[in-house]
């Protein structure tokens, strides 16, 4: 592969590692939004539905992000010195599982506060 090649594969998994993000961050918005204003009227089934459903979404553009990632990540070993910049090199694919881990477990706990809050009266 070229500089050229290997500069636009490395744009286009970061580019889709980014959409994928996006996607998790608005799918995270959603769903706390729609716990935060629609929380007193669910069952516990359809919190319990809803809050699964946000889980395997959540997961799947994660984890889109995450192979895109490493993929990312595998190029970029090969060609190092093609992209010098320091903030390509830090290590995104365990930082971005921790901000989705992070993100989903905070979700959830929100989630469970609201739900806690309209049970306790």
């Amino acid at each position: 592969m070229n500089e050229a090649e290997v500069l636009e594969q490395l744009n286009l998994f970061a580019d889709n590692a980014m959409n994928g993000y996006a996607l998790y961050l608005t799918l995270t918005f959603s769903y706390l939004t729609a716990f935060y204003v629609a929380g007193a009227q669910l069952s516990k089934l359809q919190a319990t539905i809803i809050s699964l459903l946000y889980f395997f979404w959540a997961l799947t553009f994660s984890l889109v992000a995450a192979t895109h990632i490493a993929s990312f990540e595998s190029l970029l070993s090969q060609y190092p010195n093609f992209v010098p910049s320091v903030f390509w090199q830090l290590p995104w694919l365990y930082f971005g599982g921790v901000i989705a881990a992070g993100g989903m477990l905070a979700s959830f706990y929100f989630a469970y506060d609201i739900r806690r809050d309209i049970e306790l009266g």
